[in-house]
């Protein structure tokens, strides 16, 4: 696969164990993964992905148990609203 993830995957909201990496998928932490409440895992290693995560993020998955995110050409940095204050730490 390559470019952003498939729209069509948010339709899959029984979706437990989606495996993504090793692609060519890039842009920002999929949005419409955020829709689905079901997964336990979400392997997203191996792509080009980019932007910050939520911080709230497991709130969106209540049943997560694992989360891949590594060697992205680009980094997915966690976002917390409080972090651009310690600059000057």
């Amino acid at each position: 696969l390559e470019g952003q993830v498939p729209t069509s995957l948010a339709r899959l909201t029984k979706l437990r164990l989606p495996g993504l990496s090793l692609n060519s998928l890039s842009g920002e932490f999929p949005p419409l993964l955020y829709n689905l409440s079901s997964l336990e895992l979400i392997s997203l290693s191996f792509n080009n992905f980019s932007g910050n995560l939520r911080f709230d993020l497991g709130n969106y998955f209540p049943n997560l148990l694992i989360l891949y995110l590594a060697r992205n050409v680009k980094s997915l940095v966690p976002y917390h609203p409080l972090w651009p204050m310690l600059i000057n730490c």
